[in-house]
C-alpha cells in the first residue's frame, strides 16, 4: 500500500479500493468512477459565458441542464444566483459544490443566504497540511490556523 497518509479533507470524494495499489490504479481501474458529470460541464460553460457577457448563451447552457432533469422554465433572478443553485441541484450530495462555490467566489454569500451561517474570516481557506508545511519550509500556513 502507499505509505502517505490521507489527510482527510474533501479531494477525496468516492470510495477507493484498498486492494488497488495507490491513487493511480482508482483512476484507470475499471471502476466505474465519476469525476465529473456532463451537467456540471455544461453549468461551468455557462457560469463561464456568463461572466463575459453573453447572457445569452449562459440561459441555453441553463435550460440544457434543467431540461434534462425535466424543468422547462428558467428560475427569475441574477443569472449567476440561477447558475450556483442549478450546481447545488447538480451536485447534491457529492461534496464538491463548496469548491464550486468558492472559485467562484460567492460562497460566503451564499452561505449566509441559504443557510443563515456567517463564516468566521479566515475559515473559508484550509489549513495547509502539517507534512507539506513540514516538507517546505518556504510555506506559511493559512492565517488563523
Amino acid at each position: 500500500m502507499d505509505s502517505r497518509r490521507r489527510s482527510g479533507y474533501y479531494e477525496v470524494k468516492y470510495w477507493r479500493n484498498p486492494l488497488i495499489y495507490s491513487f493511480q490504479g482508482n483512476i484507470f481501474s475499471d471502476q466505474n468512477l465519476i469525476l465529473l458529470r456532463y451537467g456540471q460541464v455544461l453549468l461551468s460553460l455557462a457560469e463561464a459565458h456568463h461572466r463575459v457577457g453573453n447572457i445569452g448563451t449562459a440561459e441555453d447552457y441553463v435550460a440544457q441542464v434543467r431540461e434534462r432533469a425535466g424543468l422547462t422554465t428558467l428560475p427569475d433572478g441574477d443569472m449567476l444566483d440561477v447558475i450556483l443553485e442549478e450546481y447545488r441541484h447538480e451536485l447534491g450530495g457529492e461534496f464538491s459544490l463548496w469548491w464550486v462555490l468558492r472559485r467562484s467566489g460567492e460562497h460566503l454569500n451564499y452561505i449566509s443566504y441559504h443557510f443563515g451561517i456567517t463564516i468566521p474570516s479566515g475559515k473559508d481557506i484550509l489549513p495547509i497540511p502539517q507534512e507539506q508545511m513540514d516538507a517546505n519550509p518556504n510555506l506559511v500556513q493559512n492565517p488563523d490556523y
